[in-house]
């Protein structure tokens, strides 16, 4: 894959993250994402590459991550889509993320179980 196709804009030692990167990847086809998740200073959990404390890319926020999945992903392609969430967010920061997943994906109202 072009590193043009990358979520970081240039290397992931210091890169600039953008989320557009997300809707252009998803845009040319590619159905697994990897999401680095992180907790936010503002409560917010934010997405990044790095290790603890040691932030190697800039800082997006998590659910500005899932709106452009949810407004990309299915434009060219109805295949599914793999989000691989690699979660470091505190519990208090969880609930959201989880919360805001269910939102994204499912328009804020929650899927029954219908089963198999």
């Amino acid at each position: 894959m072009p590193p043009s196709l990358y979520p970081l804009l240039s290397l992931q030692v210091d890169g600039h993250s953008d989320v557009d990167q997300y809707r252009r990847v998803l845009l040319c086809g590619c159905r697994c994402v990897e999401l680095d998740v992180w907790d936010g200073d503002d409560g917010q959990p934010v997405i990044y590459h790095g290790n603890d404390g040691i932030h190697w890319s800039t800082k997006i926020l998590f659910h500005d991550v899932l709106n452009a999945i949810n407004d990309s992903a299915f434009i060219h392609n109805d295949l599914p889509v793999i989000l691989s969430i690699e979660n470091h967010a505190s519990e208090t920061q969880q609930v959201p993320h989880s919360c805001k997943n269910r939102d994204v994906f499912t328009g804020g109202e929650a899927q029954e179980d219908r089963g198999a």
